[in-house]
């Protein structure tokens, strides 16, 4: 594992998970510690997806939670979060699980952060199953001893197609963009 500590903030690279394991105590705050806490917390969420289990993933989060998903564009507060994306999601979804060998994670006491690519598998409307790939970003707040997200982004992988801007229409045209709709 690499790691580098900036200005007083912990930013960790995971390279193998081997190295984290056995899991630390829970009052300790190094660097490794953090990280494995931070993973503990990832695994327990995605266990909450797979299983379906609602009550699980909201003793995970903060009542104040935000959240941006795949199908919420934007849901404040955790019932929002609930009903508009996790209610939405969880239950037509299976195999959910973080890519952990290549996550991104640091933070300060007792604010973390987790940057972590996913997968899981779904079914198109004629019910050919496919694999749905993403990104996500949570931010932790320690409370009480417990870590709990503020915010989580999950969405997909981009396409790579790009839509193009009303600067972009100048340019090309050279007439002036049309309403934003």
């Amino acid at each position: 594992m690499d790691r580098l500590i900036d200005s007083g903030v912990l930013i960790g690279r995971i390279e193998a998970r081997a190295t984290l394991h056995p899991p630390p105590a829970p009052a300790d705050k190094s660097l490794v510690g953090q990280i494995n806490e931070t993973i503990q917390w990832l695994e327990g969420f995605a266990e909450a997806v797979r299983t379906c289990d609602y009550a699980r993933g909201r003793a995970m989060f903060a009542p104040e939670a935000v959240g941006f998903g795949t199908v919420a564009p934007r849901a404040v507060g955790l019932e929002r979060l609930i009903n508009e994306q996790w209610r939405r999601v969880w239950g037509v979804t299976h195999g959910f699980s973080f890519y952990l060998d290549v996550l991104e994670a640091g933070g300060e006491e007792p604010v973390f952060w987790a940057a972590a690519p996913w997968s899981s598998f779904g079914r198109t409307a004629d019910g050919v199953e496919l694999e749905r790939r993403g990104r996500s970003t949570i931010v932790l707040v320690r409370r009480d001893g417990k870590l709990l997200a503020v915010h989580s982004h999950f969405s997909f992988l981009p396409s790579g197609a790009v839509t193009p801007s009303p600067a972009d229409e100048l340019l090309l045209t050279g007439a002036a963009p049309g309403p934003r709709r």
